[in-house]
């Protein structure tokens, strides 16, 4: 769990003005989310918990918001799917 803990994910949210709406986005997200970071330790879906509302994400998942993100790369964005 350790390893885990010491390099986490790092999912980006539309640019929000105040920490409720950004709360707000995440709980829109955050079944998303879960299913993600589930994917990277389990591929076996019938495994994952039938429950993935906010509140067990909450549980599961430590998470901190930054307001600030710089991103000093030429290239432009891309999102990856799985």
């Amino acid at each position: 769990m350790e390893e885990v803990c010491a390099d986490p994910s790092i999912y980006l949210l539309p640019e929000c003005d105040l920490e409720d709406e950004l709360l707000a986005r995440l709980t829109q997200v955050s079944e998303e989310i879960f299913e993600q970071e589930l994917a990277g330790w389990d591929r076996v879906e019938e495994s994952w918990p039938k429950d993935r509302s906010f509140q067990v994400f909450q549980r599961w998942f430590g998470y901190s918001i930054h307001w600030m993100v710089i991103d000093l790369a030429d290239e432009r964005l891309v999102r990856e799917k799985m």
